[in-house]
């Protein structure tokens, strides 16, 4: 098994435990969103690898998915700072 299935099949078994019905305080937000940026850029790094590793449309579809993925987390780093005001 490869170390980057090891590490997705992790993610399927965590579970999120949150408050009164599914709601987060403002200070347990901030902290999963911070979290989930930078576990996102470490994916980012996982994708950008991939890439270097495909040819032709793969490796076009890969690079374009990468793009859409940093212009998501771009979006969740404003969303963190508006929170942090």
């Amino acid at each position: 098994m490869s170390e980057h299935h090891e590490h997705h099949e992790h993610h399927e078994h965590h579970e999120h435990h949150h408050g009164q019905e599914g709601q987060h305080s403002q200070e347990e937000l901030v902290a999963l969103l911070a979290y989930m940026i930078k576990h996102n850029k470490h994916h980012e790094e996982e994708l950008s690898e991939l890439a270097s590793q495909a040819t032709g449309e793969a490796e076009t579809f890969i690079k374009e998915a990468l793009k859409d993925f940093r212009v998501g987390n771009e979006k969740l780093e404003e969303a963190l700072s508006v929170l942090n005001q």
